[in-house]
């Protein structure tokens, strides 16, 4: 539900920023973050269910 809440705060703000370059490339930025964290804890999440 939390990752749904993020996906869709990002979604408004992509909405909001359409005239706003700059912004909408920092928003990019935090949102690729975001990927590559989630990335990262899926990954540590599907290590930890094969080790146990």
């Amino acid at each position: 539900i939390m990752i749904l809440q993020v996906y869709l705060a990002y979604l408004q703000d992509l909405i909001l920023a359409e005239q706003d370059p700059v912004r909408r490339n920092s928003i990019q930025q935090q949102y690729d973050l975001f990927v590559t964290l989630l990335k990262l804890s899926l990954k540590q999440h599907s290590k930890q269910n094969l080790s146990s």
